[in-house]
């Protein structure tokens, strides 16, 4: 047994269930030329500079940028646009005893939003409330009777966020009452824009034409650099809700180029001192270690809770935890409980399609599904099988679904389509929203499920560096982890060994269902891996990662095999 083994913590990848390849899958880098002068250039491992080779840097230059972001000047790398509405239009409506209502989303993005928006209202002096609509009740989105409702309880202004760009008629009504409206959004408008004749201000870059970095910024990101663009806060006030940016960042898979990697690093950094007394508890009832959080930390453990509110409940729950309002210890033992229901209906209702999932089918609705939770096994089931996925379930007089599309597809765009049967519809190219009426359904979900059979995704070769196990020194370590924080447009690095597994080995977990594999002082974790090579076999090379494990207050580098590949597979 080699010296340095550890026991495995299994929070986290216990779940995970491994999937097979063929070398054809795999795009293998090795160090090139350019990958050895970055190497030298920045005296940086070489591992190091091929990553960054694989990530499109072609000099030392680039490689440094990507290296060191840092938040000075952050500001300037982000354009929201052209008629973007100032600092000045919105003090003009907020100030001292101003009323201000804070419309929100009951997503991690929604929720962060709104607990933003809220916060910049206080430390300008106004009262304020929030509202999040009931997701099974309402929908999403900026609704005409909650603005009536809103407006009778009292509001001289309406602050929207991670929503509101097509709201045409909720916004007329506010035009109507006289109450002032600033929208901050993230979401892609209707073919031609907004049209820019409705009451009150709209941020959002997709209608302003925002540059590339602001059209991939999260609603909470929106508002966040507005805010230090137009000098509405402190330095030192920003940096202090840079968590609240990277929780949405991370939740929403937004794409991490260099300038939402620096947002999101000093988030996670923001998160780790744990300066909401509401996040210190949320953490320490998920066992996560108090000053260290990664991103995936946030978008296996935290990022769910949070999202649980507003699915299974009202995500008003998650505003509390976050604004840490009285009694939100309670809130957060809701929160984590919420979490398991929700995990626990999501696993029910996927092993529900899953028979008719491998048989070709994509639009499933079932009357007894929770359409909160349907988002999450959409997701779940789209990247399994890698192909669009439509779920449904009754709500109120109506269908409401999801629909989830990998590379290749857009989901906004099979909705627009679709629009003369919709009441309603929105979301981002792979995943989008909607909702119709019952008696429309039948023949909309027969023309989605023959357009989704038709749809070809785009194949795309996993990328892997090629690299034998080695044990990860502190040093190399660090070196990987400033290449994160790890996401969509940034993935985790995962590394190639071809090399055949019929090698030393040890079960481990509850009736060994987890195997290690050991080359010579490392070890390579298979989680679930017994019963996966009773079925297909040991394969001719592994794809793996390496990860810092924190269990039992020890930290070590594990590495943990994604792929196991072979040279065909098993019809």
């Amino acid at each position: 047994m080699p010296g340095n083994q550890v026991e495995h913590s299994e929070r986290v990848y216990s779940g995970i269930v491994l999937s097979a390849l063929t070398f054809e899958d795999l795009h293998i880098w090795n160090a090139d030329d350019a990958a050895l002068a970055i190497a030298r250039s920045l005296d940086c491992n070489t591992l190091i500079a091929t990553l960054m080779r694989m990530r499109g840097i072609e000099d030392h230059a680039q490689a440094r940028e990507f290296l060191r972001p840092g938040l000075l000047d952050i500001g300037k790398a982000f354009s929201l646009g052209e008629g973007v509405p100032s600092g000045e239009d919105f003090l003009r409506h907020v100030g001292p005893d101003t009323r201000v209502v804070v419309y929100g989303d009951y997503d991690v993005d929604g929720v962060t939003s709104t607990a933003l928006g809220v916060e910049l209202c206080l430390s300008l002096g106004a009262s304020v409330r929030y509202f999040i609509p009931d997701r099974h009740r309402q929908g999403y989105g900026l609704h005409e009777d909650m603005v009536r409702a809103i407006a009778q309880t009292g509001c001289d202004f309406l602050l929207v966020v991670d929503c509101g760009t097509k709201s045409r008629e909720a916004k007329e009504a506010a035009r109507e009452l006289g109450i002032p409206v600033f929208v901050f959004d993230h979401h892609l408008p209707d073919e031609g824009g907004e049209e820019g004749d409705h009451w009150g201000y709209l941020v959002n870059p997709h209608v302003s034409g925002g540059n590339l970095a602001a059209r991939r910024l999260s609603a909470a990101g929106v508002l966040w650099v507005w805010i230090l663009q137009n000098n509405l806060a402190s330095p030192s006030w920003l940096g202090e809700r840079l968590d609240l940016v990277a929780l949405s960042t991370i939740a929403d898979c937004m794409e991490l180029g260099v300038p939402n990697r620096t947002l999101v690093h000093e988030g996670l950094q923001v998160l780790g001192r744990s300066l909401r007394p509401g996040m210190q508890v949320l953490k320490e009832s998920l066992g996560l270690n108090e000053r260290f959080i990664t991103e995936e930390d946030v978008s296996m453990r935290i990022a769910p809770c949070i999202n649980a509110a507003g699915r299974l409940d009202l995500a008003e729950l998650a505003v509390k935890v976050l604004l840490s309002e009285e009694g939100y210890p309670e809130w957060v033992d809701r929160l984590v409980s919420l979490n398991r229901q929700r995990q626990n209906v999501s696993a029910k209702i996927y092993g529900e399609i899953l028979p008719a999932l491998q048989e070709g089918q994509r639009v499933f609705l079932n009357s007894s599904w929770p359409a909160g939770v349907l988002s999450g096994v959409a997701s779940r089931a789209c990247s399994r099988f890698y192909c669009p996925v439509v779920l449904a379930a009754p709500v109120g007089e109506g269908i409401r679904g999801t629909v989830r599309f990998p590379r290749g597809g857009n989901a906004v765009e099979f909705l627009r389509e679709k629009a003369p049967s919709l009441t309603a519809w929105g979301g981002h190219p792979y995943a989008a929203g909607f909702s119709t009426p019952r008696d429309v359904w039948g023949s909309l979900a027969e023309e989605m499920e023959q357009d989704l059979r038709g749809f070809i995704p785009e194949q795309e070769k996993i990328h892997v560096c090629a690299s034998p196990p080695v044990v990860f020194s502190p040093s190399l370590w660090n070196q990987i982890a400033r290449l994160g924080p790890f996401g969509k447009g940034n993935p985790y690095p995962l590394l190639f060994c071809e090399q055949d597994l019929r090698i030393p080995r040890r079960n481990f977990g509850a009736g060994g269902k987890h195997l290690a594999f050991i080359h010579g002082d490392v070890e390579i974790i298979a989680w679930n891996g017994t019963s996966f090579f009773e079925h297909y076999g040991f394969p001719s090379g592994v794809v793996y990662r390496p990860r810092l494990n924190l269990w039992r207050g020890r930290s070590q580098v594990q590495l943990i095999l994604e792929y196991a590949v072979y040279e065909k597979l098993m019809a």
